[in-house]
């Protein structure tokens, strides 16, 4: 998951905080983050130097996150450490900033890498901090590695990279350990993401290669959706997701849904009767979730992922990029997008019925947006006090889509 928004007027992924700080810092971009995160594995305060030995690298040296509505300070000195926290209570919801956790986390880094006849060439940054999820950035011998850990809503993530990548090899983040019960993955960098390219992420047809990519990704793992759900990947299948949403909607008792769950049921059916073979869906597909190097796009952050209905992917895909390019979401831009993701399917439906089918999925991947949601928090209520009631949110929206 990345910072997004929900509504209709901003076209993108999800709800913006309530009242969010800037969420750059110099060169690192470090989510809510105010200051830049560095968390050094040396004997002193001081970075680790560029030829370090792993093993006799022993302390922290300091970690500051500064973010709304909390603050962490993380200093030690020798072998003792120390945290400050102020303003929330951090339960499991911080736990990503704890200096247990992350010396720990540390340790498995160096271990991977060195299971990989790889070293750990300097400090280890956090720039990336969620209550669901943080990632560190680790420079290896061989290049940076990114450590991502997880909750358990969207743990399925190297799982899914894993299958994938017997797939799809080239379309997916190089995975280089993982470990389930931690909660942890490891992974190659995957260079330049597209959102990071000015001028073409701001192109509709850079946007409409894109999607022909991850379309052909799509129908590559057609063949592994029973192995991903088997393998711990959420199941929203077309026959299930009407009981799911059902239950949510009975959960939540949100206002503005009233008839959605027979109205959804419907759609299912209708796009059911299609017969597109359902495979995985990554659920957040935009710009910031595609590494554009010369062999091609590679998608990564697969922990939003599902096996469902290809064509639920639209939802946010396109609004990200109408936001984007800056056009309405129902525009002759988005047309020729959903076209061009359709290509890989000509071969299935005529045109007509596929995009009517891409129409149905793309009112209906705000119903998978909830789950997910809804899940994570439910996992980290933190999640909720900064992004409150999304999995409504998406829920009212998807009934609206389908009105």
């Amino acid at each position: 998951m990345c910072e997004a928004h929900v509504t209709a007027s901003t076209r993108s992924s999800r709800p913006r905080a309530s009242k969010p700080p800037d969420a750059r810092s110099g060169s690192t971009w470090c989510g809510f983050a105010h200051e830049r995160i560095v968390v050094g594995r040396s004997t002193s305060p001081q970075p680790a130097t560029s030829v370090p030995s792993a093993r006799a690298t022993a302390t922290w040296t300091r970690c500051v996150l500064s973010a709304s509505p909390f603050r962490v300070t993380v200093t030690s000195a020798g072998s003792g450490t120390r945290a400050t926290l102020q303003g929330v209570d951090t339960g499991e919801d911080l736990k990503w900033t704890d200096p247990e956790w992350l010396a720990e986390t540390h340790d498995w880094v160096i271990e991977s890498l060195e299971r990989l006849d790889l070293t750990l060439m300097g400090p280890i940054e956090q720039p990336h901090v969620r209550p669901w999820a943080t990632v560190l950035r680790a420079p290896g011998s061989d290049g940076i590695v990114w450590c991502k850990g997880m909750v358990a809503p969207v743990a399925h993530e190297p799982v899914a990279i894993s299958i994938l990548a017997r797939a799809a090899p080239d379309r997916v983040p190089r995975l280089l350990a993982a470990d389930r019960t931690r909660q942890l993955m490891l992974t190659a960098d995957g260079g330049t993401r597209l959102r990071d390219l000015n001028a073409p992420r701001h192109n509709p047809k850079r946007w409409m290669e894109m999607l022909r990519t991850y379309a052909r990704l799509q129908r590559a793992a057609e063949g592994a959706a029973a192995e991903l759900v088997g393998a711990g990947v959420p199941d929203r299948r077309l026959a299930v997701l009407p009981a799911l949403v059902a239950e949510l909607v009975e959960g939540l008792r949100p206002a503005g849904v009233d008839g959605l769950v027979p109205r959804l049921t419907e759609a299912c059916a209708e796009l059911a009767a299609l017969g597109i073979p359902e495979t995985i869906e990554h659920s957040d597909l935009h710009d910031a979730q595609v590494f554009a190097g010369p062999d091609g796009d590679r998608f990564f952050d697969w922990g939003d992922a599902s096996v469902a209905h290809p064509f639920l992917s639209l939802t946010v895909a396109l609004r990200v990029l109408a936001s984007t390019v800056g056009v309405p979401d129902e525009s002759r831009t988005v047309d020729s997008a959903v076209d061009a993701y359709l290509e890989r399917w000509s071969s299935l439906a005529p045109l007509a019925d596929l995009r009517r089918g891409a129409a149905l999925g793309r009112a209906l991947g705000g119903a998978s947006r909830a789950l997910t949601w809804h899940a994570i928090a439910v996992a980290a209520p933190a999640t909720q006090l900064q992004f409150p009631d999304v999995a409504a949110q998406w829920l009212e929206d998807t009934a609206q889509a389908l009105t």
